[in-house]
């Protein structure tokens, strides 16, 4: 092995290593449960929803819903978060959920957020974008949502 493949070797190491260090804090069990177009009466900003406020969210109700009993403990209850812009010009926009970590007792939810290309012909429509995300409760007292350029998207107390 020579110098400059030995020298390239150990480079290549170290940087795998400092971009494994990059993300911090550890991975949360986190899925998006709704990802609407249009919802009724989505607020800007993150809030803690329950189901019957994601039917509401979809413009439905629910008829019966269970709740699970005592004795049921296969799954823990999941927290539900509604995010939303608020009112957009025309379809569209619309939210990805790209990660979920927690650090320091932050669960920090990052999203993408996709807007219509410039050139493309839209309908003349207003819309109301919103994702829901269920996540595991666990070892955080805030929720944060940023974008992934990093725009805080809001944060809550839990």
């Amino acid at each position: 092995m020579t110098v400059t493949s030995a020298i390239s070797a150990v480079t290549g190491i170290l940087i795998a290593l400092c971009l494994s260090g990059c993300r911090a804090g550890t991975d949360l069990a986190a899925t998006e449960v709704l990802n609407e177009a249009n919802c009724k009466g989505a607020e800007v900003g993150l809030r803690k929803v329950s189901y019957a406020d994601v039917a509401k969210l979809r413009g439905s109700t629910l008829l019966a819903m269970s709740t699970p009993t005592q004795t049921d403990t296969a799954a823990p209850e999941l927290l539900l978060f509604a995010l939303s812009k608020g009112r957009q010009p025309t379809p569209g926009y619309f939210f990805h959920l790209t990660d979920a970590r927690v650090s320091d007792q932050v669960a920090e939810l990052t999203l993408a957020w996709e807007e219509p290309a410039p050139e493309r012909v839209q309908a003349q429509i207003v819309t109301f974008p919103c994702i829901v995300v269920a996540v595991e409760p666990g070892d955080y007292s805030v929720i944060r949502a940023a974008q992934e350029n990093g725009e805080l998207l809001g944060e809550l107390r839990i």
